[in-house]
């Protein structure tokens, strides 16, 4: 994965991305039932891993992943201020999910396919970590050109993301359109 510049925090937690992107909405769109275990993977200073926390209640777990110790260090900074305690942070590298087979209930991926090195790989891991019956959540940039957001030759059709998901012997459930960039 590519590696998000800490410099930047500022603008993951933007007016104009609560505008486009509301922390709350996957709790909202994915049904994250309480005492669920969650990967938020690629979390980054935890934009949406507050909503998520509260969404699986105390006895739940969020599971927040990401690379740069950085944004671990923002994220429990974020979650501590919460009183959220629920929640574990791991540093995870290139294509692991340093988690046991069949351990969560759902993984959530925000803004962050269109920045994997290798989305197989990483969607194989998914699939192994997956308890039966859980859900993967995927929310990135759709290939237009606009202002906010990767260059346009980073964003991934959401076809691609559907067939390579489906590749690694995860079933397509549905797609939901958000705002114009999702």
């Amino acid at each position: 994965m590519k590696k998000f510049n800490p410099n930047h925090l500022h603008k993951l937690d933007s007016p104009k991305r609560r505008e486009i992107l509301p922390p709350d909405l996957p709790v909202k769109l994915f049904g994250f039932e309480p005492d669920s275990h969650i990967v938020d993977f690629g979390c980054g200073s935890g934009y949406f891993s507050v909503e998520l926390a509260k969404a699986i209640g105390p006895n739940g777990l969020l599971y927040a992943l990401d690379q740069r110790i950085e944004m671990l260090d923002a994220l429990t900074e974020r979650m501590e201020s919460q009183g959220l305690e629920n929640f574990r942070r791991l540093q995870n590298h290139e294509h692991e999910i340093p988690l046991g087979r069949s351990s969560v209930h759902g993984v959530f991926m925000a803004t962050v396919y269109h920045e994997l090195i290798s989305p197989p790989l990483i969607l194989r891991e998914v699939t192994r970590v997956l308890k039966p019956g859980g859900r993967l959540m995927v929310i990135d940039w759709r290939p237009i050109e606009e202002e906010m957001g990767p260059e346009l030759h980073h964003r991934i059709a959401p076809e691609s993301v559907i067939q390579a998901a489906q590749e690694a012997g995860l079933e397509f459930c549905g797609e939901i359109g958000l705002h114009n960039s999702f």
